[in-house]
């Protein structure tokens, strides 16, 4: 079993600690009075490696830059975008290292509930760039299509719609999704500007929330079952379909 040891003067130890435990490069933190103060020490069984701490950069950035090539760390990290460019800062890390006040209040002030309280934290953003990943993997082969005067397109089953702003980047002007915990659809800004809103489509059900740039049911906050939509996911491609040809005819003629 890897043990993290710091000092506990080490004002960015608990931070170290809960990186090297959150990308399971060890599986407990101690604090250590004999490790000197700018550095980190990985006890191993069969010896000890010592990491130095930078003292005019973040550890955090230097650590996730020069301890892992995994993609899914990084991007989870803000050091990666999805396509794997690198950023050249990170705001997550600026907000772990030198959090606001309503993470320092949140934050225990004991080492080892501190170090569990981070590690939780960045096993928390690792998943999401996990999920980032995933979710791009899989829009590669989203098709964007013409439907009268618009171009529209289907988020896979499954993706958050949040993604539905990569659509609109390529083209799309209105997106549907269906994620589990919602489904509906989203209007793009370009399209609202010539005149498309999502309260002009018709044929949904009645109790479906309405916005100018979206029609849903459900939602991240207020996850509510597919089954009690009243509509499938294939039944809303079809109607927001056959709407923006209707939407589309409605306008040549006005």
């Amino acid at each position: 079993m890897n043990i993290v040891a710091v000092n506990p003067l080490a004002s960015q130890g608990a931070i170290a600690a809960a990186w090297f435990i959150a990308i399971n490069q060890a599986q407990n933190a101690m604090q250590d009075a004999t490790v000197p103060i700018n550095e980190i020490h990985i006890i191993e069984s069969d010896g000890t490696q010592a990491v130095e701490i930078p003292r005019d950069r973040p550890l955090l950035f230097e650590l996730a830059r020069s301890h892992t090539n995994s993609q899914e760390i990084l991007v989870g990290m803000g050091l990666s975008y999805a396509d794997g460019t690198r950023s050249k800062w990170s705001n997550i890390i600026g907000e772990l290292t030198t959090p606001k006040v309503s993470l320092q209040a949140m934050t225990p002030s004991r080492f080892d509930q501190r170090v569990a309280f981070l590690v939780d934290i960045i096993r928390g953003l690792i998943k999401q760039g996990d999920g980032l990943l995933e979710a791009t993997r899989r829009l590669k082969g989203v098709r964007v299509r013409q439907v009268g005067d618009f171009n529209l397109a289907h988020l896979p089953e499954k993706v958050d719609k949040v993604f539905s702003g990569q659509l609109m980047k390529i083209g799309a002007d209105v997106v549907t999704y269906a994620n589990g915990e919602a489904i509906g659809f989203k209007v793009s800004k370009e399209a609202q500007a010539r005149g498309l809103s999502a309260r002009h489509f018709e044929g949904f059900p009645s109790h479906w929330h309405d916005e100018v740039f979206s029609l849903s049911h459900g939602s991240k906050k207020a996850p509510r079952p597919i089954g009690e939509a009243g509509m499938s996911c294939g039944e809303l491609r079809q109607r927001v379909a056959s709407e923006l040809e209707r939407l589309s005819e409605s306008q040549e003629a006005a």
